[in-house]
């Protein structure tokens, strides 16, 4: 970050305006990893991709025990509508 912010703009909206940038290229790269499937039959493959199934794997993580077993019997028995 620069010493002093350019003639006009103060320090926090310098620091917002990289703060925004950050995210419109993480947004970016999150959905070109995406891969765009959009079709039928892809939901369950994206919240797979969204969610770590692996119980172990983080100790000072939040548990998500029970969110995790919610989605994994819907997957198994989905709602009928």
């Amino acid at each position: 970050m620069l010493p002093f912010p350019p003639r006009g703009l103060s320090v926090c909206d310098v620091t917002a305006r990289s703060s925004l940038s950050r995210r419109r290229a993480s947004e970016e790269d999150f959905l070109a990893e995406d891969g765009g499937a959009d079709g039928p039959g892809s939901e369950w493959g994206r919240v797979a991709h969204l969610c770590d199934f692996n119980p172990k794997t983080n100790k000072q993580a939040k548990d998500v025990s029970r969110m995790r077993s919610v989605l994994i019997s819907l997957k198994q028995a989905p709602l009928v509508r």
